[in-house]
This record gives structure tokens, sequence and C-alpha cells, in this order.
């Protein structure tokens, strides 16, 4: 089984809105700032792997916590 993880942060409302543009965009419906982060993550028999992890970042912190399998 496979999902995505999306995480948009947000110092305002929390309201989104849509973009008119050729790319699915999102901003805040009152303008405040506003961060997003996304993974795809496996989930097998023996564990869960991110898919899609970015050159520098680190998912040991699954492994501490004994979620990861390899």
């Amino acid at each position: 089984m496979t999902f995505s993880i999306e995480i948009y942060l947000t110092t305002g409302s929390g309201e989104m809105r849509f973009l008119t543009n050729e790319v699915a965009s999102l901003v805040t419906a009152d303008g405040a700032p506003a961060a997003y982060w996304e993974h795809i993550v496996a989930v097998t028999a023996t564990g869960c792997e991110v898919l899609d992890l970015r050159a520098g970042e680190d998912p040991a912190w699954a492994e501490v916590r004994g979620i990861r399998g390899e």
C-alpha cells in the first residue's frame, strides 16, 4: 500500500484556496505565511519506506522509533 503525507503549515486561519493557474497551487485565504511538505510512503509486510526522499533528508528518525522495516 502506498499513500501520500501532505502537511500544510500556516500562521493564519488555515483556510486555503486554489489559484487558477496551470499547476494546482494553494495559497492561504488570509495571505498568512505558509509552508508545504510532502512524502510518499510505502507500507509493506516488513515495515515502511519513504519513496521520495530528497537529497540530504535522513529517514533515521523512523528507525529509532522502530517503524521502518528494512
